[in-house]
């Protein structure tokens, strides 16, 4: 299934770096939910390594990233899958 996104570019462009973080965030938060807030299985769904994963959620958490907010939700009470997100590319490698 394509990986489909909502960016516009309007007559100024696009924040490159900001749309990236976005949607590393998105792929990131459907893998916690998969994983029902296990890391170390939603690294492996996202085949990269645990600690890597850890590093980006602490950077992540430092930043105010609005996934900060779900990782509170994840680990509190384990949320369900969300199938809104569905084919939205778990199984990317995310650098």
């Amino acid at each position: 299934m394509p990986f489909s996104t909502r960016t516009q570019f309007g007559p100024g462009g696009i924040d490159f770096y900001r749309e990236m973080e976005a949607i590393e965030d998105r792929i990131i938060a459907q893998a916690l939910r998969l994983s029902r807030g296990n890391k170390k299985e939603a690294a492996r769904l996202l085949h990269v390594n645990r600690t890597t994963l850890l590093e980006k959620l602490k950077r992540k958490r430092a930043q105010g990233s609005p996934l900060a907010a779900l990782l509170g939700e994840v680990a509190s009470r384990q949320m369900p899958f969300d199938h809104s997100m569905s084919g939205a590319g778990v199984g990317v490698a995310v650098a």
